[in-house]
């Protein structure tokens, strides 16, 4: 094909997807921000094509970023009770030397490991939204992600916010 039968192309990478006739063909990847109430979320079956679907999406983001920010507190809050409980005191040969002992449970290890599954889980798809690059997907995010943490400022442990910020 020559450069004149090719469509324009602005802010859009071409990406080779497989449809459904099992022959290549060219998906259009967005590379800069957009408004627009047409687009796929993390899955085909979430395929917005109108107002009222991308009103509702809006909320079901701005839910799960905000639910992203109560589990992050959760956890925090898990992990303290999980640990002031754990430890055991384990007397030395003589009564001079006692030695803290930190032994979580399973069933409290595994409680942990489900929840870091879903945060892991929940960040990834947040984080897959945003590269949608729609900006009504990506004010639901951040907005869902701040009045979460407004809302749970409060029940965040004294030693939260201590140390760096990260993704999950």
């Amino acid at each position: 094909m020559e450069d004149a039968d090719m469509p324009m192309m602005h802010n859009c990478t071409c990406m080779p997807m497989m449809n459904h006739s099992m022959g290549m063909g060219m998906h259009m990847m967005q590379m800069s921000f957009y408004a627009s109430n047409e687009v796929t979320i993390l899955f085909d079956g979430w395929a917005v094509k109108n107002g009222w679907q991308l009103f509702l999406s809006f909320l079901a983001i701005f839910l799960m970023s905000f639910l992203y920010e109560v589990l992050k507190v959760f956890r925090e809050r898990y992990a303290i009770h999980v640990r002031d409980r754990s430890f055991e005191m384990i007397q030395g040969s003589s009564d001079k030397h006692t030695i803290r002992v930190h032994r979580v449970s399973r069933g409290d290890a595994l409680v942990q490991t489900l929840l870091q599954a879903v945060s892991f889980t929940l960040a990834y798809f947040l984080m897959l939204i945003v590269m949608t690059y729609n900006g009504y997907l990506f004010l639901a995010v951040i907005l869902g992600d701040a009045f979460g943490y407004y809302l749970t400022l409060h029940l965040r442990p004294a030693s939260a916010g201590q140390g760096s910020e990260h993704c999950h």
